[in-house]
């Protein structure tokens, strides 16, 4: 059991922190005047980036620790399997978070850089497929990648697009519920666009929230059934990320239905086709 307190401590230190810091420099911005608010900006940023760099390494050390604990071929007691499986999880969903963080100050900061090269979509498609899917079985819901034949490749930054594909697979997953279905499909149309559709059968978001969802830390006023609610930084990040890389990001979504976010890049018209 102290290995489980162990882990137990380290997660509840680093959940204070990251709350300390969003409260402090983010949801509570201080009231400063105009001659000093670029540079109060600058120093929020300065200060994200610093306390989100520092939390990596002992969230990164708690996941390492649960992964040899869990790998470990010891008889391990079932109440304590779970309870490291709960560590581990959470703390990859902060990590997430802390990542998101650390963009977002890039990104307002102008130090994040893109590129533009040869991507092909089904590859990120089965980058974000590895990752997303222990999620998706541990909450029992059916997640599903298809891409129609002849995906054209385009000229974007394969970084850029990943992350923007793993935070709406990601959110995706959370505010769907068990029997529920995530699916990400890729197609192109007549018009020259490559279109990747995340589409859930989760809660909906209500019309009037739609615009909402796509500002910094902004909720929808109708959440999960179960309460579950995001930091709102990931579909912010998201839109950024894709005005940057020269895509757009779009949502439609019903109530209790669930929704669909469209990621579109143009495609040139002498653009590869993957066999």
């Amino acid at each position: 059991m102290l290995t489980i307190a162990f882990f137990s401590i380290m997660l509840a230190v680093t959940i204070v922190l990251v709350r300390w810091a969003l409260k402090k420099w983010v949801i509570d911005p201080a009231d400063e005047t105009n001659a000093r608010l670029e540079e109060d900006n600058a120093a929020k940023t300065d200060f994200l980036t610093l306390v989100s760099h520092e939390l990596k390494t002992p969230l990164s050390s708690i996941i390492a620790f649960a992964d040899i604990w869990q790998s470990s071929e010891k008889e391990r007691p079932p109440d304590e399997q779970y309870l490291v499986e709960e560590v581990r999880d959470n703390s990859k969903v902060l990590l997430g978070m802390v990542n998101n963080i650390i963009d977002m100050a890039r990104v307002e900061s102008g130090k994040y850089k893109t590129s533009a090269e040869e991507v092909d979509i089904v590859d990120i498609m089965n980058a974000v497929k590895a990752t997303a899917d222990p999620l998706a079985i541990k909450k029992g819901i059916s997640l599903w990648f298809e891409a129609m034949p002849g995906i054209p490749i385009v000229l974007t930054d394969w970084e850029a697009a990943r992350k923007i594909l793993t935070n709406l697979v990601g959110n995706a997953l959370k505010f769907t519920d068990a029997g529920g279905s995530v699916t990400v499909s890729a197609k192109t149309d007549d018009s020259g666009t490559l279109t990747v559709e995340v589409s859930d059968t989760g809660c909906g978001i209500a019309q009037e929230d739609l615009a909402l969802i796509f500002d910094r830390f902004g909720q929808a006023s109708s959440t999960h059934p179960e309460g579950e609610q995001g930091s709102g930084l990931g579909l912010s990040l998201s839109r950024q990320l894709a005005a940057m890389i020269g895509a757009t990001l779009e949502v439609t979504s019903q109530p209790g239905e669930g929704s669909t976010f469209s990621l579109r890049f143009p495609v040139s018209a002498n653009a590869p086709h993957k066999d």
